[in-house]
């Protein structure tokens, strides 16, 4: 899922996107909606590509070879992230986007009837609604450069765990 912090200041990784200029922060979450990563693209990025080097990553260094759950947005809807996260040992429970073509594939509902599971976005939601009132600073960038950006994101994320 991704939170979209405007930066009028400008600086790198920072373009316009269908909601204004700003940047993108993209979250990694736990079961329990606790943070496990996070990265920063410009505002016009490549939402899918971005989460399947995160999930890669997480994958690679920190889980094992279990099989996992993925939930996401209809921003992350395509094949080729479908086909890689299965090669990665992760279920993609991603929305459809509505202007596919495709009748026969089934539904997100049929998908988590048939695995009887329930839906956990709101803990994702519930994690954005923290992170904008806790920690303020990640509502709008005024960095210019990208690694201090990053940093203050990850700062943020290891007082969430601390505190």
């Amino acid at each position: 899922m991704a939170l979209f912090p405007s930066a009028p200041g400008g600086g790198q990784e920072v373009a316009h996107g269908y909601k204004g200029k700003g940047v993108l922060l993209h979250f990694v979450t736990d079961s329990n909606g606790r943070p496990i990563a996070v990265d920063s693209t410009a505002a016009d990025g490549n939402e899918r590509e971005v989460a399947k080097k995160m999930l890669t990553d997480l994958r690679t260094h920190r889980f094992s070879e279990k099989f996992a759950f993925v939930e996401a947005d209809r921003g992350y809807d395509s094949e080729k992230l479908r086909s890689a996260l299965l090669g990665l040992k992760y279920f993609p429970l991603i929305f459809w986007r509505k202007f596919r073509t495709v009748t026969d594939r089934p539904t997100t509902r049929e998908m988590f009837d048939l695995f009887r599971i329930a839906s956990q976005r709101w803990k994702i939601e519930r994690f954005f609604s923290i992170i904008k009132r806790k920690y303020r600073r990640l509502l709008m960038r005024w960095e210019r450069l990208q690694l201090s950006w990053l940093s203050f994101c990850k700062l943020a994320l290891i007082a969430f765990w601390l505190f």
